[in-house]
């Protein structure tokens, strides 16, 4: 559906009687001026702004360059947050919206150099403002020179902020004289999911040129992008608590959400200043800003945890539990263009200013693509958990493996995409004229806007119904022999796992760059050191290569107690009914095994002077042969994984890796 507005605006002021003084003047060069006059000719100077703040008329607040290069904001919205009675409003872990005096953004203002800002995303503003409230974090702090509060308006100022207005100064040409660059660089880390592509680039630069250096030339650049990610946990607690039972800790339900996002902002632009003389000015603007963000989300829901419980000390334990899976892939671009010509002439006692401007805001959502897989057919579960003494329970599923994405099935898929425009023409005309009607110096000052604005809105949904019987594992290239290690959501699953061309790319790419002999070369290697770490497992009395006879680059194995023969343990567990518990057992042990070296992995532990390695572990590559029908969930073998792909592993590395692997163990079994 494409929702379609066009609206022609024409609004004349007329304002008089101010006295002359009682407003802060801004001169491109030395002028003379009564001595009660307020001369701004440093507009980036902290003293300044606050010299303006005094001398308005109306109540306002000014940020000054001095003043915003001193935090670390990367956008608009941020930098308003330090204004005294402006709040932010926080959306993915930025500021995008600013409340003036309590009031809503939907009910304030925006310029850009004396030009309206318009909403980027309609269907993105809080409290069903329609699409009002300008996106603040489109603009990179880079393009802006100051920022104004007008918590008050006057009659020649836009009138749209019920709340107040806000001013975004852009960088100008007026004033210079020589040359300048400015530039700023940096970088970070997250560390929650290990993302190092932070950065941050911004320059400016100008210069006076021509004859007089009549002309004067600014151009500014940003870039930044930021990749930000976190795990969370989230419970709901059961609602309907009876006298005498513990329902303030009861969960209802339980969300184990991952978090993945990708920010990519810029903003360019510059402006062409010409002062022919001391009575005439004339400037053209035009700057582009915004950003594009990427959003990976998966999400492990419990449901029905209150439905029926018993409870044995603080551990609670719910009956008839059902879960499901829920993937969301979303990417979206906001963008703000803004392109103003005008001038400003000094006739004596007539002072005629004057604008054309262009600003539009575009909104593209290229996909939203939603998926659910639920259990479908399967009976509940049981869950036991602790919510008395942690911070966030811990769940013991039974008859229930969460890391077994073959027990979920597509029940439901959407997709979203959206294009949405807002765009304005406007002409401004002010004409100054001195008076002493009241007595004094003052102005009596009128003049009219002419604004053209139409604004178009194209939602579409799509959602899937009646397709195929699809399980999660199908979609994601592999059973619980595949899965991702995550602290909180073992549910997520990278590309790596997901069976996409980039290995048979990265394939050809070798191929292409070392040629047929090379290849060889590399897979020979590789195949070498696979073969190292067999015979380097069976010279370990308490390890056991589970996949002796595969020819394909995993190595599975298991490690057992000290003096335990493992070759022959794990063929009685394998082979005989009668070892099932000890088969469970050792199961449990590799996985605690494998947690340990992740968490270790994760935390940056050394041992001996050296960061322990990453190792995956499979929940039941196969299963006993006396459970060939799978109907025993628990007589599966469980194994740790190695994947020496890499032609920089060495023996050495193989033999550091199961030293790390008995240290693991060791440390498990001091419990």
């Amino acid at each position: 559906m494409t929702k379609t507005r066009a609206l022609l605006l024409i609004s004349t002021t007329a304002f008089a009687l101010a006295p002359l003084g009682a407003n802060a003047q801004v001169a491109a060069g030395p002028v003379d001026r009564a001595d009660n006059d307020i001369v701004v000719t440093a507009t980036r100077a902290a003293k300044t702004a606050r010299a303006e703040e005094k001398a308005a008329p109306n109540l306002i607040n000014v940020q000054s360059a001095e003043d915003i290069v001193k935090y670390p904001d990367f956008n608009a919205a941020e930098a308003l947050g330090r204004v005294p009675g402006v709040s932010l409003a926080i959306d993915t872990g930025e500021g995008r919206f600013v409340n003036i005096r309590g009031i809503d953004g939907n009910l304030n203002g925006t310029t850009f150099g004396g030009v309206t800002l318009l909403n980027t995303q309609p269907g993105g503003t809080y409290f069903g403002g329609g699409g009002r409230a300008v996106e603040l974090d489109t603009v990179p702090i880079g393009a802006v020179d100051r920022l104004v509060v007008r918590k008050s308006g006057l009659p020649d100022q836009e009138a749209e902020g019920l709340g107040g207005s806000v001013e975004l100064t852009p960088r100008t040409a007026v004033g210079l004289t020589r040359p300048f660059f400015e530039g700023t660089i940096g970088g970070g880390y997250q560390s929650a999911h290990n993302n190092g592509d932070v950065f941050i680039g911004e320059a400016a630069a100008g210069t006076a040129f021509g004859p007089d250096r009549q002309f004067a030339i600014v151009l500014t650049g940003s870039f930044h992008t930021d990749q930000r990610g976190f795990d969370d946990v989230e419970p709901g607690l059961l609602d309907a608590v009876q006298p005498g039972t513990p329902g303030d800790k009861v969960l209802d339900a339980l969300d184990l959400r991952r978090y993945s996002y990708n920010r990519r902002r810029f903003g360019f632009g510059g402006e062409l200043d010409w002062n022919p003389d001391a009575q005439s000015h004339y400037y053209l603007r035009a700057n582009n800003a915004g950003y594009t963000e990427s959003v990976h989300r998966s999400i492990l829901q419990y449901r029905g945890l209150g439905d029926a419980t018993t409870q044995s000390g603080n551990v609670i334990t719910a009956t008839g539990v059902d879960a499901r899976v829920t993937l969301r892939d979303e990417q979206e671009s906001h963008l703000n263009f803004i392109a103003a010509a005008g001038g400003r002439n000094d006739f004596d006692k007539v002072i005629v200013d004057y604008q054309l401007s262009y600003t539009a805001s575009t909104y593209h959502r290229d996909y939203d693509r939603n998926t659910t897989f639920s259990r479908v057919g399967q009976p509940g579960f049981t869950v036991a958990y602790d919510n008395a003494t942690r911070l966030y329970p811990t769940l013991t599923p039974t008859g229930f493996n969460p890391s077994d994405p073959t027990q979920f099935t597509l029940t439901g898929a959407n997709n979203a995409t959206e294009r949405a425009h807002d765009r304005e023409y406007a002409g401004v005309l002010n004409i100054t004229v001195p008076t002493t009607l009241l007595g004094g110096d003052g102005r009596f000052q009128f003049g009219g806007k002419l604004r053209f604005r139409d604004k178009i809105d194209s939602p579409n949904n799509l959602s899937y119904a009646g397709g195929p019987a699809t399980s999660l594992s199908a979609v994601l290239g592999g059973g619980p022999y595949l899965q991702a290690r995550t602290p909180y959501n073992p549910m997520y699953y990278t590309l790596e796992v997901s069976r996409t061309a980039s290995g048979s790319l990265a394939g050809w790419a070798t191929l292409k760059y070392f040629g047929k002999e090379g290849m060889q070369a590399i897979l020979g290697g590789i195949l070498e050191t696979k073969y190292y770490l067999y015979d380097l497992i069976r010279s370990h009395p308490d390890m056991v290569c589970v996949n002796p006879d595969d020819t394909g680059l995993i190595t599975l194995f298991r490690v057992y107690p000290a003096g335990v023969d493992a070759q022959v343990q794990f063929g009685r567990e394998l082979n005989e009914p009668a070892l099932r518990s000890d088969l469970i057992k050792h199961n449990h042990l590799t996985e605690a095994v494998g947690n340990k070296l992740f968490e270790w992995f994760r935390s940056g532990k050394q041992i001996d002077g050296k960061y322990t390695p990453y190792m995956s572990f499979s929940t039941g590559f196969r299963d006993a042969t006396y459970n060939r029908d799978g109907t025993d969930e628990e007589a599966v073998v469980y194994a740790l994984k190695s994947f020496p792909m890499n032609v920089f592993i060495t023996p050495e590395t193989m033999q550091w890796a199961l030293h790390c692997v008995a240290a693991a163990r060791d440390e498990v079994l001091k419990r």
